[in-house]
């Protein structure tokens, strides 16, 4: 019986990590829960297959491309919403478009299902587009001149954006309609997450919510996280737990998604320029994969979390393996390679990926590895993703592809 309630937790860890369907990285994360992980066979050395660069537009930092159908989809700080193709990242299309008015800057991830894709603004306003086209579909108005900087998501019939002033909506993907309206009376500034009909969002009181996402009622809420804010990131779900790292310290926080109760596991982090850390990312065998301080260094390195036995594995292999103790280090998972994308000043090169099996670090060229133009990491940091066979990270303002083993051009 043991082994048969074993068997299911795995089986169900599975699906959680597992995105919608080849070739596509629907939203933020892969998946409502954002786990980070893709089953993607990917293999190094990686070179650059692309690099398109949006300057003298900007990407906010925390930005990830979402993937579907061929295309990538992506937003600027310059409120332009824009549709690459995969096969070599020339533009397909560009939102707005001539004779539409200018929106706001868009500052996280869309989401994209069913021939569209949806996003948020700093205008205080969501868009649905065609995907193959860039035409608006419809626009939601919140009337909130607060804004929406964290990513939409998409999950049980609705799409959820949290805004900054505090009021999470869930709205019709059909047609932009308002189902529900939920006040939390605090800033939201982290993209919430989904699981197992709860939608769960981490609010700048320091507390975790969960609320049903079908009512919007709230069904618990933590007592106070200790640190300073939430911002940038994302809550994960996984293994029955939602985990959140604050900003302001190092560890990470486990609650139970049923009661919001504590869960005592080990959840190391590492110093971050007082800037927000990210959350673990999911492997291709189960583990949670977190930064955390190297022991006697003042170097970040990176340990793999067994959530079974509460155990934590340093996984920092040698000097490349490792990131300076002052910046950002933002983890994903695809097969079996663990990736680290080390965005920082110019200083120190340490992105790469990590061979489970083998316990081998590779390195990945093809930088600058910047998110910042100055020596602050406040904005957080890009999470790479893998799909449709190869990897994708923004950085500095840029998207870039990388094509590894044997395909990869040199």
């Amino acid at each position: 019986m043991q082994r048969l309630a074993c068997l299911v937790s795995l089986l169900a860890s599975a699906l959680v990590t597992m995105p919608a369907s080849a070739g596509t990285w629907p939203q933020l994360g892969g998946n409502p829960q954002h786990t980070g992980y893709s089953s993607e066979d990917l293999r190094p050395p990686f070179r650059i297959k692309w690099n398109v660069q949006f300057q003298p537009e900007r990407l906010y930092p925390a930005v990830q491309a979402v993937v579907a159908d061929g295309r990538a989809f992506l937003g600027t700080e310059s409120g332009n919403f824009y549709a690459l193709s995969m096969a070599d990242g020339s533009r397909a299309w560009k939102f707005p478009a001539e004779g539409d008015g200018p929106i706001g800057p868009i500052l996280h991830a869309a989401a994209v299902a069913d021939g569209r894709v949806f996003f948020a603004s700093m205008d205080g306003c969501v868009y649905a587009l065609e995907a193959a086209t860039g035409k608006k579909v419809w626009k939601f108005d919140s009337r909130m001149r607060t804004g929406f900087s964290a990513a939409v998501l998409l999950a049980d019939g609705s799409l959820f954006a949290v805004n900054r002033g505090g009021t999470v909506f869930a709205l019709k993907p059909s047609d932009g309609s308002e189902v529900w309206a939920a006040r939390l009376d605090c800033p939201l500034l982290q993209s919430p997450a989904w699981n197992d009909g709860r939608l769960y969002v981490s609010g700048m009181d320091m507390r975790l919510y969960a609320l049903d996402s079908k009512t919007g009622h709230v069904l618990w809420k933590t007592e106070p996280i200790r640190g300073v804010a939430f911002k940038d990131y994302w809550p994960l779900v996984y293994r029955g737990m939602v985990i959140v790292r604050p900003m302001g310290g190092r560890e990470g926080f486990a609650f139970q998604e049923a009661t919001g109760k504590p869960v005592d596991l080990p959840l190391p982090g590492a110093i971050c320029m007082n800037g927000a850390l990210p959350p673990p990312c999911v492997d291709g065998e189960g583990q949670l994969v977190t930064s955390m301080s190297l022991k006697g260094s003042w170097h970040a390195g990176w340990g793999r979390v067994n959530v079974d036995a509460k155990t934590v594995q340093e996984i920092s292999t040698d000097t490349e393996g490792w990131g300076n103790g002052d910046e950002n280090m933002t983890p994903n998972a695809a097969g079996r390679l663990i990736f680290v994308m080390h965005c920082e000043e110019g200083n120190a090169q340490y992105t790469g990926c990590y061979d489970i099996p083998s316990k081998t670090w590779t390195r990945i060229k093809g930088g600058p590895w910047l998110n910042m133009v100055t020596n602050c990491q406040g904005g957080g940091a890009s999470q790479a993703l893998a799909v449709d066979g190869v990897l994708l990270h923004v950085s500095m303002h840029g998207l870039r592809c990388f094509v590894g083993g044997s395909d990869a051009p040199r």
